[in-house]
């Protein structure tokens, strides 16, 4: 049977019209499933999702940044502590040396995927901002403890914080008496004792060089990071007080 030329080029465009629903439900829609069938959306109604998602995601990146700007404005201790929490978060170095040492047990030789890099072993401990000593005199004597150091101070010494941070422990101990804790950025605690006297409360913040209290003729002082014990005498230098 031979059809007229219209015919088939009515066929051929309804084959055409067929051809392109196939490719847009497989290339240009997303689909969703209703009932064991799935329900294409069109490109109209894609990009007003992409732009209603777009405006939501700006909008919660602009309450975040605005409750930091609250938090870095506001003097109370726990925002103190939240400060604390942000600007570790935001400096705290990453661990490549954990990472290339997992890398190296698990697939060995150096990531095809990033650049090879070099690790370079830390000498001792080195801390990413200084402190200054807990006393405002050069001690008349250093002696080392298992955990920490003695000081041997002058009468009614006064003691001072080494760097900001809260305060998280005041106590009485059996073999150190009046006792100190104060956590600092990146880990660091500092404990202070054998006090006489003690003019700060828990859950206070402090600036570096607030005075804690006084001793009589000796401190004991150490200092931990990670929760392990560091010696102060290599980050601390008790011969050029300031």
């Amino acid at each position: 049977m031979v059809r007229s030329y219209s015919e088939i080029q009515k066929r051929r465009k309804k084959r055409l019209s067929e051809q392109k629903k196939k490719t847009f439900s497989y290339y240009g829609s997303r689909s969703t499933y209703s009932s064991g069938r799935p329900t294409y959306h069109s490109f109209e109604e894609v990009d007003t999702k992409l732009q209603q998602r777009l405006i939501r995601n700006i909008t919660m990146s602009v309450i975040l940044l605005f409750t930091v700007y609250i938090i870095f404005q506001t003097n109370h201790p726990y925002a103190k502590v939240t400060q604390q929490f942000i600007q570790e978060s935001l400096t705290k170095e990453y661990n490549f040396k954990g990472l290339y040492s997992w890398y190296q047990k698990k697939f060995q030789g150096f990531p095809a995927i990033i650049p090879a890099f070099h690790i370079k072993e830390r000498e001792g401990y080195e801390p990413s901002y200084s402190f200054i000593s807990p006393i405002a005199h050069i001690p008349e004597d250093i002696m080392q403890a298992d955990s920490g150091i003695y000081l041997k101070t002058e009468d009614n010494e006064g003691v001072r914080v080494i760097n900001q941070g809260l305060v998280i422990e005041v106590k009485e101990l059996d073999y150190l008496g009046k006792t100190i804790v104060i956590r600092h950025q990146n880990g660091i605690e500092s404990t202070y004792a054998m006090l006489n006297t003690v003019e700060v409360e828990k859950n206070e913040w402090v600036e570096e060089g607030k005075v804690l209290g006084n001793v009589q003729h000796m401190l004991y002082f150490a200092m931990k990071k990670n929760n392990q014990y560091i010696d102060p005498l290599e980050v601390i230098s008790f011969e050029n007080i300031h």
